[in-house]
């Protein structure tokens, strides 16, 4: 008899492999920055199963969270990068993001990346949430 059991959380492979990148890349520039916040979270939509990333700024109240979501385009192997900043509080405590914090408008930014090209999604990512912090 054979058993499947699937530990993958419905996770993409590209999408796991950029949150592993990104981790190994915060590593030492979270330790150093204290203004930060950064929580995972899945997002699910159709075949875009992915992750988002809540950023949110710790020492300064009342600021806007950024949401970075990423995984595989539904209609290719591309890999995307969409993002959106929502008010601070946007988000349930007990829920993470989901497609209804992603406006329309959202998708005009969506950023695409060749299959394969994870170091490049992951820089980008780095660089937006840098940015946000500001």
């Amino acid at each position: 008899m054979s058993t499947f059991v699937n530990f993958s959380l419905n996770i993409n492979y590209q999408a796991e492999a950029v949150r592993v990148a990104l981790a190994g890349m915060y590593e030492g520039y979270l330790q150093d920055s204290s203004d930060i916040m950064v929580e995972t979270n899945q997002f699910l939509n159709g075949r875009e199963r992915g992750y988002c990333l809540s950023v949110t700024s710790v020492s300064k109240s009342g600021r806007n969270t950024l949401l970075v979501s990423f995984g595989e385009c539904r209609s290719s192997d591309r890999i995307f990068v969409q993002h959106v900043e929502v008010p601070q509080g946007a988000l349930s405590l007990f829920n993470g993001p989901t497609l209804e914090h992603f406006p329309t408008e959202s998708y005009q930014g969506r950023c695409g990346f060749p299959e394969g090209e994870v170091g490049n999604v992951a820089r980008y990512i780095f660089d937006l949430i840098k940015e946000f912090q500001g």
